[in-house]
């Protein structure tokens, strides 16, 4: 439903012609966000674990 509508939206923004090449751009944005965003949470989750020991730790 959601990729629906984002087509849909996107339908607004560019032409017939652009709009083959956007939509593939936004599909493959999906796993490849997930593919870098992964090893930098893990990095900012590791570093805060890391930090836990300050009296600001709420734990």
């Amino acid at each position: 439903m959601i990729l629906y509508l984002t087509y849909w939206y996107l339908a607004y923004w560019f032409a017939r012609a652009q709009r083959a090449r956007i939509t593939t751009r936004f599909i493959l944005a999906i796993p490849l966000s997930s593919a870098f965003g992964a090893p930098v949470s893990t990095l900012l989750l590791s570093t805060a674990k890391a930090g836990s020991d300050s009296p600001r730790a709420g734990g």
